[in-house]
């Protein structure tokens, strides 16, 4: 009897050792705690690689703008009433009536849409048309600002958009700006914004951004992507003021 006793234990041990030796260490883990972990890893490193690092996305797209106030008015001979506005500048305005340079190669104008050849001021139909009314007296205000060697200046627009900003309705036109320095045709892109103050009508003014890279090469050079963004941002900035004796 003992000794078969002694028998079945030795059995059962024998069975224990066998299925001792079938299982997994401690540091092994079970098939589906590795698959849990490597789901879990694989999950951190998508977001890791996903998840844009701070410094990456803190890029300073506009380096120069600070945005310089300035007013903007004028009065026509076809009207009682006048504009009158503030707007910004990105880095310097205009010591007077005319174009500005800034701090980059950025070029930029804000005018009335000006008179005629018998000094009569124009009268635009469409707030549309105001760019293509003015475009020459845009050009003669670039005679003036412009050093001798430049001439035969031109806007060839491209693009024409309705738009609305802060309430104001207002056309953005892009294209190239063409002229000739010392003989040498040039180009370059240029945004403008005609803007309906409601104050006088068929009398819109017009902010004008040119890319003036190629004649500054000393200045850091801009993107059209700066210009667009130089345009918008002024345009934005537009509010209705009056003048000190309406006040």
């Amino acid at each position: 009897m003992k000794k078969g006793i002694s028998i079945v234990m030795c059995l059962i041990a024998i069975m224990i050792s066998l299925m001792a030796c079938g299982q997994p260490t401690a540091n092994e883990g079970t098939v589906d705690n590795l698959n849990s972990s490597d789901e879990g890893t694989m999950q951190e490193k998508e977001e890791e690689t996903s998840k844009p690092k701070e410094e990456e996305t803190k890029e300073e797209t506009l380096p120069y703008w600070i945005g310089v106030e300035d007013h903007f008015g004028y009065s026509v001979d076809f009207s009682e009433d006048s504009v009158s506005i503030e707007l910004e500048y990105p880095s310097l305005k205009p010591t007077s009536y005319g174009w500005a340079y800034q701090k980059d190669a950025a070029y930029i104008g804000v005018f009335s849409p000006g008179y005629d050849e018998d000094y009569v001021d124009l009268e635009v139909d469409t707030l549309e048309n105001t760019f293509t009314i003015a475009k020459a007296y845009f050009c003669k205000q670039l005679e003036s600002d412009r050093s001798k060697q430049y001439s035969d200046f031109d806007f060839l627009i491209e693009t024409v958009e309705p738009v609305e900003i802060n309430g104001f309705s207002m056309y953005k036109y892009t294209g190239t700006h063409a002229y000739t320095y010392d003989g040498e045709q040039r180009e370059c892109d240029f945004v403008a914004y005609s803007v309906d103050t409601r104050q006088i009508e068929h009398s819109y003014p017009t902010i004008i951004v040119i890319n003036d890279t190629l004649s500054n090469p000393g200045m850091d050079p801009i993107s059209k992507e700066t210009i667009e963004a130089y345009a918008r941002k002024m345009a934005e900035s537009v509010k209705i003021t009056k003048y000190w004796w309406e006040e």
